[in-house]
């Protein structure tokens, strides 16, 4: 198991010196990363390979359980929890220092060959067997609207600014445009507490996004297609 101290930032926090969707998921990113490279398959490691190679991300649900604020020291751990055939299941925790636990995030991770362009086997790379079943990894994602229920919100330019590592759109970056698409006082009376992102395909430098949105007293639905029409992200931020 991989686990770290942080400090919350200023930089990281709401209007209400809360950590915001955005932020947590790109801590969740980032933890999850470091867990691969103590594992020894990081992303910048499997890149310099012969045949290079990456983790995809094709499913991720982050829950706030409690808030947290700024200057707030927590504790993130990560681990894997179940290996199938294609995808690795990494369980990420955030503990407070009396070691309550105040969020909780799931992850569906695949390894990808960039030279084949095909989804890697586990075994074939050596990927650690686990035996341990979780309840978190079993839990179904919430049904999606039927996309005819969904209206026209915003459509933004994929800039530099957005670009990772890996070349395409940085996966947190999505929530950080759909956040945007919100005005303060929408985002601060609705206090999004849980969020499911289903990821379809990688938008590019250069592409557009073009964000539907359906929105209702449960929880606000998101769907953002690139330029040729294809779904790069579907996503579903809900009330507390």
């Amino acid at each position: 198991m991989y686990e770290e101290k942080r400090i919350i930032g200023f930089s990281e926090c709401d209007y209400d010196a809360k950590l915001n969707l955005y932020n947590g998921v790109k801590i969740v990113e980032d933890v999850i990363s470091r867990a691969f490279k103590k594992m020894g398959y990081d992303n910048i490691s499997m890149r310099k390979e012969k045949n290079p190679k990456m983790w995809i991300l094709a499913k991720s649900k982050l829950t706030f359980l409690e808030d947290i604020y700024w200057n707030e020291e927590v504790t993130v751990t990560s681990r894997p929890i179940k290996v199938s055939f294609v995808k690795c299941f990494m369980l990420t925790e955030f503990y407070s220092k009396t070691q309550t636990l105040l969020a909780r995030a799931i992850a569906e991770c695949c390894i990808y060959d960039m030279k084949e362009n095909k989804v890697v086997f586990l075994r074939d790379v050596d990927f650690p067997v686990l035996n341990e079943t979780s309840k978190f990894c079993l839990a179904a994602f919430s049904v999606f609207p039927a996309e005819s229920l969904f209206s026209y919100s915003f459509k933004k330019e994929v800039t530099s600014d957005y670009i990772d590592y890996s070349r395409h759109m940085n996966n947190a970056e999505y929530i950080r445009l759909i956040s945007s698409s919100m005005k303060t006082e929408e985002l601060k009376e609705n206090a999004f507490k849980r969020i499911e992102i289903t990821y379809l395909s990688q938008t590019l430098e250069g592409d557009y996004l073009s964000g539907y949105s359906c929105k209702n007293d449960e929880k606000y639905s998101y769907i953002l297609k690139r330029s040729d029409g294809s779904i790069a992200v579907m996503a579903q931020l809900f009330h507390q």
